[in-house]
C-alpha cells in the first residue's frame, strides 16, 4: 500500500468526516458483494467459520470452561441471522487496515481474511477493534456508531437484528484475541493489549458482555 494517500491512525482523533467515510467505505464494499459472484473456475473464498478462521474451536490446551465458553458463542453466532454466508466480507476491517488522508478519502487493505460472512459480522468487528482501543468505551461507541452508521446506511442497510447478532460476534472475537494474545509474551504486548487482557478470563468466566452491557441497551 505505499501508494496510497495518508496513513494510519490509531482509535482516537478521528473526525466526524472521516468516521462517516468509514461507514460510507464499508456500506459501498457490502453494496458492490451483493451482486458479485467469483468467476467460472476461479475459487471460492472460505466462510467465516471455516477452520482455517479459526483459533479456538479445535484447541485443546486451554482450560476446559474456556474450550466450553468458546463452542458455546460460536454455536449461538452460527444459529443467528448475522451467522449466515451471503456476502463476501472483509473480516478484518478494523481502523488498522486504513490509510486516512484525515479528510474523506480512505483506503481499506489487508484482505488477506476475506470470506463469505453477513454484513452484521462484519460491523461487529469494526466496533470490536475501536472500542478496545478507548478508556470510556459505552460514550465512544455511541459516538462512534451514530456517525459510521450514518454514512453506512448510505449505501446499505443493516438488518432490524444486527445489534444482537453483533453483540454474539463482539463475544466470539472476544475470546479469539484473548486465544491469540494469551500465546504472545506479554512483554511484547502494547498498551491496547495490557487493557483488554486485564482481567480479561474472569470475564470471560463470568459471561459478562464484553461492553458491559448489550449493544441495543449502550446505542
Amino acid at each position: 500500500m505505499d501508494r496510497a494517500a495518508g496513513g494510519k491512525k490509531g482509535p482516537t482523533g478521528w473526525s466526524e468526516l472521516e468516521i462517516e467515510a468509514y461507514g460510507q467505505l464499508l456500506g459501498a464494499l457490502h453494496r458492490a458483494s451483493e451482486t458479485y459472484r467469483p468467476a467460472h473456475g476461479v475459487a471460492r473464498r472460505p466462510d467465516w467459520h471455516d477452520p482455517l478462521f479459526d483459533p479456538g474451536l479445535n484447541r485443546t490446551d486451554t482450560a476446559p470452561a474456556l474450550r466450553e465458553r468458546y463452542h458455546a458463542r460460536h454455536a449461538a453466532c452460527v444459529i443467528h441471522p448475522a451467522g449466515g454466508t451471503d456476502l463476501l466480507i472483509h473480516l478484518d476491517a478494523h481502523h488498522g487496515n486504513l490509510f486516512t488522508t484525515g479528510g474523506p478519502q480512505l483506503t481499506l487493505f489487508d484482505f488477506d481474511d476475506c470470506g463469505y460472512g453477513t454484513a452484521t459480522h462484519d460491523v461487529a468487528i469494526v466496533l470490536f477493534y475501536w472500542l478496545m482501543g478507548h478508556d470510556s468505551p459505552l460514550e465512544e461507541l455511541r459516538r462512534f456508531s451514530q456517525i459510521f452508521l450514518s454514512g453506512y446506511q448510505k449505501h446499505a442497510k443493516l438488518p432490524p437484528s444486527w445489534a444482537e447478532g453483533a453483540e454474539r460476534f463482539l463475544s466470539l472475537r472476544e475470546l479469539e484475541i484473548y486465544y491469540l494474545l494469551s500465546e504472545v509474551p506479554p512483554a511484547n504486548w502494547n498498551e491496547r493489549h495490557r487493557g483488554f487482557m486485564a482481567n480479561r478470563e474472569q470475564r470471560i468466566l463470568q459471561g459478562r458482555p464484553y461492553l458491559g452491557l448489550a449493544i441495543a441497551e449502550v446505542l
